[in-house]
């Protein structure tokens, strides 16, 4: 089936070494214990409206301004007590970004994390030209629950951390080239952070078919903290992300891509279809669904270099 193969899975739970390839688990993070939802008071207050849309001369790239609709959020949902098959194995290339901003406007963020606007437009333009077409996470997670086979050149492309340049950069550059994305937002941040998306901006790119996914409530690391703590920054999270939006995520990015064992049960438990970790490869199926492997891009990724890279991780190549 196109998109999909019966081959060996890496080890069920462990996360692939991007440097490497060789499968490991991340390192255990001293015990930390919430007793209550930890504190999400501003550090600088934001306005609940969307951000203006920069100009094209600011941004440096030709692209319309972002057109959400009025549609409800789309995504679809995790059906509930529905294990996945499994021999049936995905193999789609998620792709991970943090920011999509000029350098001059990305403050204290590492500048490996900062993907300029124009780069961000000839990335996803040289992959357009070379046949590829999106996906959103909960489609990929969907596809694996039913055993349904996606067309080949199927690709995801995920956005970390919840920045408002997701909204006034990187949705106009989607919306030009057709493209949907999964944004993973830091609940906790919505509405107290500085540059940080707004409710209305959330809502805007919900009705226009991005995915809302969560990344917890504070971005802490999740390894070893106590059932209440993982509930907390888990299932808290994406009941105030399902407050912004009006529907709750179908999927979940550790922060750091750092987890454990007590980590990916919280996240099944709490009704997540699938969650994603750091490393290459493209690899999806039951035994990883709560640990799936994104590939980083970067401001050195070149467009001719990242179409090489997703063709690489074709199933047969």
């Amino acid at each position: 089936m196109a998109g999909c193969t019966a081959v060996s899975p890496p080890a069920a739970g462990a996360p692939v070494n991007a440097t490497e390839g060789s499968v490991t688990r991340s390192q255990p993070t001293p015990a930390r214990t919430l007793s209550q939802p930890p504190s999400t008071q501003p550090r600088e207050s934001q306005s609940a409206t969307p951000n203006p849309v920069p100009s094209l001369s600011a941004v440096g790239t030709q692209v319309p301004e972002p057109s959400p609709s009025p549609n409800p959020p789309s995504w679809p949902s995790p059906v509930v007590g529905l294990e996945p098959s499994p021999a049936f194995v995905l193999q789609v290339p998620i792709l991970m970004y943090h920011r999509i901003v000029p350098a001059d406007l990305a403050g204290d963020s590492l500048p490996g994390l900062v993907v300029s606007p124009e780069l961000f437009d000839a990335q996803l333009a040289a992959l357009q030209a070379a046949g590829w077409h999106t996906v959103t996470l909960a489609q990929i997670s969907q596809a694996l629950q039913l055993g349904t086979a996606l067309p080949p050149r199927t690709f995801a492309i995920s956005i970390d951390d919840g920045w408002d340049d997701g909204y006034t950069y990187a949705l106009p550059i989607l919306q030009r080239h057709g493209f949907h994305a999964t944004y993973y937002v830091i609940a906790g941040r919505v509405g107290t952070w500085k540059n940080v998306l707004t409710p209305a901006e959330l809502k805007a790119l919900a009705a226009a078919g991005m995915e809302i996914g969560d990344h917890t409530l504070d971005h802490v690391g999740l390894p070893y903290l106590s059932p209440v703590g993982l509930h907390v920054q888990i299932a808290t999270s994406a009941d105030v992300l399902a407050g912004f939006v009006g529907k709750r995520p179908a999927t979940f990015a550790y922060p750091s891509g750092r987890y454990d064992l007590a980590a990916e049960e919280a996240v099944q438990a709490d009704g997540f279809g699938m969650a994603v970790i750091e490393g290459w490869g493209a690899w999806e199926s039951a035994a990883n669904r709560f640990a799936v492997p994104r590939v980083r891009v970067s401001p050195s990724t070149t467009p001719v270099g990242l179409v090489g890279m997703l063709q690489r991780l074709e199933p047969g190549s």
